[in-house]
């Protein structure tokens, strides 16, 4: 089997792989610091944007991330809403990072999640009623 280059030799997409454009359809966010070809906006490396999948966070030193908390009511029937949604939180780099939250956005008490530095720390998550609850955690304190 062979792949078929489906561009035409004068389109400037040839050769052009753009992986961004792939995170919604395959759920995962990849969350670094690092010099991208196209930078992001300041805010895409401070905010963890997916309420959905899995995050990998990627910085290359302990990183600081804010989470929104989730919007209330089930997808369909209000609009936005985010129960029941799963969201994994991976460190793929073995660093201190911390995840913070609004005040009691996490477990209904706490609104900090902070790794304890081993690559292959996680933290899943699901939203319910404007909160996010924790199920499964390997190395990641919630505070």
């Amino acid at each position: 089997m062979s792949i078929v280059n489906r561009f035409p030799a004068s389109c400037p997409d040839q050769g052009t792989f753009i992986p961004q454009n792939l995170e919604p359809i395959f759920g995962y966010e990849l969350k670094t610091t690092s010099n991208v070809s196209s930078p992001p906006l300041a805010t895409d490396t401070e905010n963890i944007v997916s309420k959905e999948g899995t995050v990998l966070l990627a910085q290359t030193s302990a990183g600081a991330w804010l989470l929104p908390a989730p919007v209330a009511g089930l997808p369909g029937v209000v609009a936005g809403g985010q129960d029941m949604k799963k969201l994994t939180i991976l460190d793929i780099t073995g660093h201190a990072h911390t995840v913070t939250t609004p005040a009691s956005a996490i477990n209904g008490a706490s609104h900090i999640l902070t790794f304890g530095g081993t690559k292959g720390e996680k933290m899943e998550i699901t939203a319910y009623n404007g909160v996010w609850y924790a199920y499964g955690s390997s190395g990641v304190t919630i505070s």
